[in-house]
C-alpha cells in the first residue's frame, strides 16, 4: 500500500542519518510502528479493517504542526528560486528576503498536505527534532489511554468523540481544529494530566480559535505559535495570563481578553464559575467582551459586578439564545431604544412597494453583529439588556414614553396595537407616513404583506 511505501522509505531515512541508533530495538521506530503504535490505530479502524488513512492523517497532521511552530523546511534551490520569482511578481519588487521565499514554501507545503495526507513524504522531516516530536506524539497517545483525553468543555465544533479521533480522520484543512489538537497535544507531553488545569488550558485557546481568523496556512502558523508561546503556562493558564505580556500577534483582541479575564480569575476565584458559564453561551461562545460592557466593567477600577452578570447570564441564555427565533415582544422593545430605529443595521430597496427595506430580525444569531460592532449598535443591545435585568419586554414597551414626532405605524408596533406576528422585515415608505410588515425577503404581491398607518 502507499503507507507501506512511505513507511519504508521513513524508515530508510531514519537508518541513513541515525536518528534511531541510540535507542533499544524495541523503541525503534520499525518496531513500533508495527506493534504499539498499529495497536493504537487499530481500536480506530474503518470497516475494511485498515488503519493505513488513520496514520498517515496523524503523520501529516503532525508534520503540518511543526512546520507552523519551527518553519523548517529542507532546501529545494529549483523550488526556492520559482517561489522568488513569483513573489517578485505579486509584489512588483526583487528585494525578496529568503525568510520571505522559505515561510512561503512551509505555506505552500502545509496547504498541500492538509488538503491531502497522502502528500506527506519522508522529506518532510528535516531534522532529528522534527522526527522525534512525531515519535513522542505517537508514544504519548500510546501510553495510558491518552488517545481518550477530553476536555469537559464545549469545543463550539463538529466534535461528536475525542479530538484525536477527530483528528485521525481528518482530511480537510479545518485549521481551527488542527489548532485544538496541538494545544491538546501541548499539554499531554509537557504536564502530569490534571483535568482542570487541562480543561482551563484547552478553553482559553477554545476562545482563541473561535474569536479570530484561522483559515489559511498563514492564520495557522500564526496561531500555533501564539498557542506555543502562552504554552509555558498551560498547567495554571489564568495565572500565567494575569502576569506576563503575550507577544504574538494573532488574535489580539481576543488574547487581550484572554488576559483581562485571567486577572478577575486569579483577584477573586470565585468569579471562575460565572465567567465560565457566560462563555458556554451560544450568544458569547468564548467572547464575554459586551457583556462586560453591559456591566460596565472597568479594567482600572476592577468593577466587576457578579451579581449583574450572574443576572445577565439568565437573560442571554433564555432570550438571546440563538437557537432560537427572536420574540415579538423583543422587537417592540428593541424600538423603544435610541432613534427607535435598530432595524437600520440592515438597508435595502423593493422594488415592489417602492419602499426602503429593513430588517426586524428573525434568529438571535443577528443580535451578535449588534454586540461585536463598536458603534451605536452595541449601546442600543447594551441598554436594552440593561432595561430587561429590571423589566420583562413586555413592561418595557408598556413603559415607554412615546415622541411626538414618531409616527402612528411605530407606535403602534411598539404598544402592540397592531401585533408583528412574527414578521422579520419592514418596508417603510418615503415619508415615513407608513409601513408594510413582511415575512419574505422579497415581496412582490399585497398577500405578502401587512399594511400599518
Amino acid at each position: 500500500t502507499d503507507f507501506e511505501k512511505f513507511k519504508a522509505a521513513l524508515n530508510q531515512k531514519i537508518d541513513k542519518e541515525s536518528w534511531d541508533n541510540d535507542k533499544a530495538f524495541t523503541e525503534r521506530f520499525g518496531h513500533k510502528i508495527d506493534t504499539a503504535w498499529t495497536d493504537l490505530f487499530w481500536h480506530y479502524r474503518g470497516e475494511d479493517n485498515l488503519i493505513d488513512n488513520k496514520l498517515i492523517n496523524f503523520i501529516a497532521g503532525i508534520v503540518i504542526n511543526v512546520y507552523a511552530e519551527k518553519l523548517d523546511i529542507i532546501s529545494n534551490k529549483d523550488e526556492e528560486e520559482k517561489i522568488r520569482k513569483q513573489l517578485e511578481e505579486k509584489g512588483k519588487t526583487k528585494t525578496v528576503s529568503q525568510d520571505a521565499v522559505k515561510r512561503e514554501r512551509v505555506e505552500q507545503r502545509i496547504e498541500k498536505i492538509a488538503n491531502n495526507p497522502d502528500e506527506v513524504c519522508p522529506d518532510d522531516f528535516p531534522t532529528i527534532e522534527s522526527y522525534q516530536y512525531l515519535v513522542d506524539c505517537l508514544n504519548k497517545y500510546s501510553e495510558n489511554e491518552n488517545d481518550k483525553t477530553n476536555s469537559n468543555i464545549d469545543l463550539f465544533g463538529d466534535f461528536e468523540s475525542t479530538l484525536f479521533e477527530y483528528f485521525i480522520k481528518l482530511e480537510e484543512p479545518k485549521y481551527k481544529q488542527r489548532v485544538l489538537f496541538y494545544a491538546q497535544t501541548e499539554y499531554l507531553l509537557n504536564n502530569t494530566f490534571e483535568q482542570t488545569a487541562f480543561d482551563d488550558w484547552m478553553r482559553v485557546v477554545r476562545n482563541i480559535v473561535e474569536n479570530s481568523a484561522i483559515d489559511s496556512a498563514t492564520t495557522f502558523i500564526a496561531a500555533i505559535n501564539l498557542v506555543k508561546e502562552i504554552s509555558r503556562g498551560r498547567n495554571n493558564i489564568y495565572e500565567y495570563l494575569s502576569n506576563v505580556a503575550v507577544s504574538s500577534g494573532h488574535a489580539k483582541f481576543q488574547v487581550n481578553q484572554e488576559i483581562e479575564k485571567a486577572k478577575i480569575i486569579v483577584r477573586n476565584p470565585a468569579n471562575k464559575q460565572i465567567i465560565h458559564d457566560m462563555e458556554d453561551t451560544n450568544f458569547c461562545k468564548g467572547d464575554i467582551d459586551f457583556v462586560l460592557h453591559c456591566i460596565d466593567y472597568d479594567m482600572d477600577m476592577r468593577s466587576f459586578d457578579v451579581d449583574k452578570l450572574k443576572s445577565l447570564k439568565e437573560i442571554i441564555k433564555t432570550d438571546l439564545n440563538i437557537k432560537k427565533d427572536i420574540t415579538d415582544d423583543f422587537k417592540r422593545a428593541f424600538l423603544t431604544m435610541g432613534k427607535n430605529d435598530y432595524y437600520e443595521v440592515w438597508g435595502g430597496w423593493s422594488r415592489s412597494f417602492n419602499c426602503s427595506k429593513r430588517k426586524l430580525l428573525k434568529s438571535n444569531s443577528d443580535l451578535v453583529q449588534f454586540a461585536k460592532s463598536k458603534d451605536w449598535k452595541r449601546n442600543y443591545l447594551k441598554d436594552l439588556l440593561v432595561q430587561r435585568m429590571q423589566f420583562d419586554f413586555q413592561t418595557i414597551c408598556e413603559n415607554y414614553q412615546i415622541p411626538d414626532s414618531m409616527p402612528k405605524w411605530k407606535e403602534k408596533l411598539i404598544k402592540g396595537t397592531e401585533k408583528l406576528n412574527g414578521a422579520s422585515f419592514i418596508l417603510i415608505s418615503n415619508d415615513y407616513s407608513y409601513c408594510y410588515l413582511a415575512w419574505d425577503q422579497r415581496p412582490s404581491k399585497e398577500d405578502q404583506v401587512r399594511k400599518i398607518e
